[in-house]
């Protein structure tokens, strides 16, 4: 739990900062409103979260994190908190491609970590390869069943591919998890 709140919290003080450094992009195909990413916005090509041509980059702590999390896996590649933080800094920055180089090296060191196979699931389905995003979230669940994110983005693709049954099936499973009457109305 503690694990889980420092991530989240690291993951939203870096999304208020990417967000206050680029423009708000309107058009997001294919993309899910209700998929729960860090930042709904992809980056730009130039990888730096800003539009082609907009002056600016990334702030200097985030260059500093970055290259601190390539440090540590120069050192050692099968350091799986250097390979998350990195992923997770592509994925909150919406370069999607880059995330699923990291994630895919982390899950071969850790092949357990259910968080890890569902945030690839969710790149994959954002590049829309969403037999990829089935496969991993599916491993996710079978790492942790009780992994809300997996059971209701993976209902997500389903329900993409117009697989209403089995998107329906993930989401009981799903709502016999939900432990708030407000989390059970969010999800109806």
């Amino acid at each position: 739990i503690i694990y889980g709140t420092i991530i989240m919290v690291m993951s939203v003080t870096f999304s208020v900062t990417l967000m206050t450094m680029k423009s708000t992009y309107k058009s997001q195909q294919g993309m899910p409103e209700q998929m729960p990413p860090a930042i709904t916005e992809p980056a730009s090509e130039t990888g730096s979260g800003m539009p082609s041509g907009a002056s600016g980059g990334m702030p200097p702590m985030v260059k500093k994190m970055v290259q601190d999390f390539k440090d540590a896996i120069a050192k050692d590649p099968k350091d799986t908190k250097a390979l998350l933080g990195l992923a997770n800094m592509y994925y909150d920055s919406g370069q999607y491609q880059k995330a699923i180089d990291y994630y895919e090296k982390a899950v071969n060191v850790d092949e357990k970590n259910a968080n890890a196979f569902s945030d690839l699931g969710t790149c994959y389905f954002y590049l829309k390869e969403n037999e990829k995003a089935i496969k991993n979230f599916t491993l996710a669940i079978k790492n942790d069943s009780k992994n809300l994110n997996a059971r209701y983005n993976l209902g997500l693709v389903y329900k993409s591919e117009g697989k209403k049954e089995e998107a329906k099936k993930e989401w009981e499973e799903m709502m016999k998890l939900l432990t708030t009457e407000e989390e059970k109305k969010k999800l109806q």
